[in-house]
């Protein structure tokens, strides 16, 4: 997992992301540190090959507003599960399905499996 030290930084100096977290689940992106630089607020973490989800320590999304991006038609369930589990405010994922960004999941809808 790689961009969750500044949200940890942030969270024992007792604030927060104003908007929240994003958990990419493709491959760490070369303008990794350009995009946190033009999104104050969003936060962005890459979930790295070889990362097991249920074993990360995701205490900083306590509270937090979490979207998972997959990419590349990856598993994003056991992340989103990760992160209900470790208490976010609300987790949704997103994905692209023929061209077009998708809300894949979304805790807030009463359909969502929450289990």
């Amino acid at each position: 997992m790689k961009g969750h030290d500044r949200i940890i930084e942030m969270r024992r100096a007792g604030r927060a992301p104003s908007v929240g977290v994003v958990f990419d689940m493709g491959e760490t992106m070369p303008w990794f540190d350009y995009l946190d630089s033009k999104t104050p607020g969003l936060f962005n973490v890459w979930i790295e090959h070889g990362d097991i989800p249920a074993c990360l320590d995701l205490r900083f999304v306590i509270g937090l507003n979490v979207c998972i991006s997959e990419e590349d038609c990856k598993d994003w369930r056991p992340m989103a599960d990760a992160c209900v589990a470790a208490k976010a405010a609300r987790v949704f994922a997103v994905g692209r399905r023929d061209g077009e960004l998708v809300k894949l999941w979304d805790t807030e809808e009463s359909n969502a499996d929450h289990s």
